[in-house]
C-alpha cells in the first residue's frame, strides 16, 4: 500500500513566542455595607513565559496526511512583580491527526469527494490543585463538504475531558462543534474577457 515513492511533502515547522512583559495598572478595593476602602494602587508587572510549538506533516500517496504537533510553555518561569509562582508548572501538549483527501476525478459522486479528519490530543496544563495535575484528553473528528473544486464547508466535533475527580476536584466533559468555510486559490482568480 505504501512505499518510499508514495511519501511526499514531508514538512517540519517550529515557532516561538518570546517572553512577554506586561505592565498593568491595579486598583485593589474592599467594599462593605457602610464604605468602600482603597487597599492599594500600583503597577503590576507580569512576565509570561516563552511558548514553543513544533510540528511535522507527511503526505502519503497524495491522499493521506498525518500530522504531529507538540506545544511547550514553561509556566514555572511565570513571574508576577518579579516573584516566581510556586503554583504553576510547565505546560505540554501533544496532538496527532489524520486526514483523508480523495483524488478528484471527473464523474465522482458528491459523497466520494468528502474529506475526512480524525485526531487525538493530550495536554498537561500549567495548573495543579491539591497536588493533582489538571490534564486534558481530547478526541476530534470532522469532514469537509465540497462546494466547488477548492472551496469547502468544514464541520468538526471535539470531545474533551479536563481535570480529575480525585481530592473532590471537578472534572469537565465537554463537546465543541466547529463550522468553517475554506476558500481555495481558484476562487480568487481573475478571468480574461
Amino acid at each position: 500500500m505504501f512505499n518510499s515513492e508514495s511519501i511526499s511533502n514531508l514538512k517540519f515547522a517550529v515557532s516561538a513566542n518570546i517572553i512577554s512583559e506586561l505592565d498593568t495598572d491595579t486598583l485593589l478595593t474592599s467594599i462593605s455595607s457602610s464604605f468602600v476602602d482603597t487597599l492599594g494602587i500600583g503597577v503590576t508587572k507580569m512576565s509570561v513565559p516563552t511558548k514553543i510549538t513544533a510540528g511535522a506533516t507527511v503526505t502519503i500517496s497524495n491522499n493521506f496526511i498525518f500530522n504531529l504537533d507538540y506545544f511547550f510553555q514553561p509556566w514555572s518561569d511565570y513571574k508576577l512583580n518579579e516573584i516566581k509562582s510556586v503554583n504553576l508548572k510547565d505546560a505540554h501538549k501533544v496532538s496527532i491527526g489524520f486526514e483523508y483527501r480523495p483524488t478528484m476525478a471527473l464523474g465522482m459522486s458528491y459523497w466520494e469527494q468528502i474529506m475526512l479528519r480524525f485526531g487525538l490530543s493530550y495536554e498537561e496544563s500549567q495548573y495543579t490543585y491539591f497536588g493533582r495535575d489538571i490534564n486534558q484528553y481530547s478526541v476530534f473528528g470532522g469532514f469537509s463538504l465540497p462546494l466547488s473544486y477548492e472551496n469547502t464547508i468544514d464541520i468538526g466535533i471535539e470531545y474533551s475531558v479536563r481535570g480529575t475527580t480525585e481530592a473532590n476536584l471537578l472534572q469537565e466533559n465537554f463537546i465543541r462543534l466547529n463550522l468553517g468555510l475554506s476558500f481555495g486559490d481558484i476562487w480568487f482568480q481573475r478571468y480574461e474577457k
